[in-house]
């Protein structure tokens, strides 16, 4: 289904923010975004804490800077909530480094400590929501839920009823109190999406919180009134093992082994184009364009893949422009490294403009010059097929056969 589409591909757009490569680069261009958006909304007082962050920010210490109520932590969470591509981009950095800390924490806590007994645990969360979202959550029992934010949570109920606000008498009419208990049958597995205790690292131990990872998936057991109040209600969620009790397991290994192995910032816009969001992946690959150099190997792909979102658009001039472009890089890479796949790749793809753009000659030609240096069969079997097409229109059977 629909919904279960863009489950999916949030998921898998979490996996590669995660694993593509990052440098320092990468959280100038974070922090860049957050002056920017402090210059707009006059938050004067955030300059200071910009600056700091630039000279002094640890990657083991995001968690820090999480959990603080700073201006980065509302820019990243909005782009959560919101799936706002361009700016989950922007703060992969962030994204990446929340998730390593995480893991870490999750590992000393859980895999390591020879204490862990591995017994249930019962962890609880409190919160106003809309009666949308909450419509959404009770007519969705027994299906798969995700938590597009890092999810706090507290092993105190009665907290959480406090952050739920199950005793404000004065709650907005288009709102309900929920608390989620959410059970964990095992702490000792490896998980695509690790928890861990904050006790170490927040400075409000009384909360006892633990927070879980952006993206982690649970199940809708049970949904109930509390107390017969139509504004407090009480939801029970089970924190779902990625490889059992997922129905949609299966596709999403699927959709990892292609854009996740071996993961480069290009299989980001990659996945956008096979979602079919050509305009976000193409602000992607122009902004890839921006920073990369021509000696970058991302640069060429940035090129092959814009070719193929103006292909999609009917734009062949523009198809043939960055595929003209790609071609000429790869074949100066290929001064230093065999990129010879990359330059017949290339050759088949101008072909193909120039056989959409009803110009045979250049597209012969094209074809031709791919043919020569092809290995892989089933490329070569296509070349041989495009060619004999065009002798077909040309009316050369003879060449055809």
């Amino acid at each position: 289904s629909e919904d279960n589409d863009r489950f999916i591909w949030f998921q898998l757009l979490i996996d590669i923010l995660i694993k593509i490569p990052h440098n320092h680069q990468t959280l100038d261009e974070m922090l860049d975004e957050c002056e920017k958006y402090e210059t707009r909304n006059e938050y004067i007082q955030t300059k200071e804490i910009i600056s700091r962050l630039r000279e002094n920010y640890q990657f083991n210490e995001a968690l820090q800077y999480y959990i603080a109520d700073t201006l980065l932590c509302r820019l990243f969470n909005r782009a959560l909530h919101t799936e706002n591509v361009d700016f989950l981009f922007v703060f992969r950095f962030f994204l990446a480094d929340v998730y390593n800390q995480l893991q870490h924490l999750y590992t000393k806590q859980f895999l390591n400590d020879t204490t862990n007994s591995g017994n249930c645990l019962d962890l609880f969360h409190g919160q106003p929501i809309t009666i949308t979202e909450f419509d959404i959550i009770k007519h969705n029992v027994d299906r798969l839920i995700s938590i597009n934010v890092s999810l706090s949570t507290t092993i105190d109920y009665h907290l959480a009823c406090i952050f739920a606000g199950f005793d404000d008498q004065h709650k907005s009419p288009d709102k309900v109190s929920v608390v989620f208990q959410i059970e964990i049958d095992d702490t000792r597995h490896l998980l695509k999406r690790p928890f861990a205790s904050l006790k170490e690292i927040s400075k409000i131990k009384d909360e006892k919180e633990v927070l879980f990872s952006i993206g982690t998936v649970f199940r809708i057991k049970n949904v109930e009134n509390v107390f017969d109040n139509d504004k407090n209600w009480y939801v029970q969620l089970k924190l779902v093992n990625d490889n059992h009790e997922n129905e949609l397991t299966d596709l999403r290994n699927e959709l990892e082994r292609e854009f996740c192995d071996n993961c480069n910032i290009c299989n980001f816009g990659g996945a956008l184009i096979t979602m079919g969001e050509y305009n976000k992946a193409e602000r992607y690959f122009l902004m890839i364009l921006e920073h990369a150099t021509k000696d970058q190997l991302t640069t060429p792909t940035a090129y092959t893949y814009l070719g193929i979102i103006y292909d999609n658009n009917g734009d062949y001039s523009k198809v043939l422009e960055y595929n003209q472009q790609a071609l000429q890089l790869y074949k100066k890479l290929n001064e230093t490294h065999d990129h010879r796949e990359d330059i017949e790749v290339a050759y088949t793809h101008i072909g193909s403009n120039y056989h959409r753009m009803d110009n045979k000659q250049l597209a012969l030609a094209y074809y031709n010059k791919a043919a020569e240096i092809q290995k892989l069969r089933w490329r070569i079997s296509y070349t041989f097929n495009q060619i004999a097409l065009i002798h077909q229109d040309n009316g050369d059977y003879k060449q055809v056969l």
